[in-house]
C-alpha cells in the first residue's frame, strides 16, 4: 500500500563486476547495458605527491586529472576519478564521452596488462551522495586501482566509488 509523501523506489538489477582486467565501460558494453558517461572535470595538473607515488613518476609531472560519473539506464552507478600521465597518451574530454579510458589507452599502445586493486567500503559524503543520487551516509563500494602496461609502466591510477545498492564485485579464486 502506498503512503502519501513516501517515494516509490525504482528497482533495477545490480551490476555484477567480475574482478578481472576490464574497465567498467567494457563490462557494461559486454553485458549489453544502456550506459553513458558524464565528464565532470577534465584538467591537466602537476602530479601531487600521492599521485606521483602511485604512478611511479616524479612529483610535478603533468597528469590528466579526470572525474566522471557513469550511468546505467540514466541512473548514476559510479563516480570515478583518474590520473593518467600526460606523457603516455593524449586525449580530450570529448574522447572520454565516447570511449572508455582503457580503450583510449589501448589505442595509444599503453594497454593495461596488470592491475593492482584495493576494494573496500565507506559511507557517502554529502557531495558524493548528491552526485550518485543516494542519501548521505549510504554505503559505497570503493576501488583504488593502478594499471600497468606490458612494460610495467603505470598508465593510470584511479579511485572509484560505486553505489552498493546497485553494484557487487564478483571474485573467482583458483588454487595453484
Amino acid at each position: 500500500m502506498r503512503k502519501p509523501g513516501v517515494r516509490t523506489p525504482v528497482v533495477t538489477a545490480k551490476v555484477r563486476r567480475p574482478i578481472e582486467l576490464a574497465s567498467l565501460y567494457d563490462d557494461l558494453n559486454t553485458a549489453g547495458r544502456d550506459s553513458r558517461t558524464s565528464v565532470l572535470s577534465f584538467t591537466i595538473v602537476k602530479a601531487s605527491d600521492s599521485t606521483a607515488r602511485a604512478l611511479g613518476i616524479p612529483d610535478g609531472v603533468a597528469v590528466y586529472a579526470v572525474e566522471r560519473l557513469r550511468y546505467v539506464r540514466n541512473i548514476p552507478l559510479a563516480l570515478m576519478r583518474h590520473e593518467v600521465p600526460a606523457s603516455i597518451v593524449t586525449f580530450t574530454e570529448k574522447d572520454l564521452g565516447k570511449r572508455g579510458l582503457h580503450e583510449i589507452l589501448r589505442s595509444h599502445g599503453a594497454a593495461p596488462r596488470i592491475v593492482s586493486e584495493t576494494i573496500g567500503a565507506r559511507a557517502a559524503t554529502a557531495a558524493e551522495a548528491r552526485m550518485l543520487k543516494e542519501t548521505r551516509g549510504a554505503p559505497l563500494l570503493t576501488m583504488e586501482r593502478t594499471a600497468y602496461d606490458e612494460h610495467g609502466r603505470a598508465v593510470e591510477h584511479g579511485l572509484h566509488l560505486y553505489r552498493a545498492s546497485l553494484c557487487t564485485f564478483e571474485v573467482t579464486q583458483t588454487s595453484s
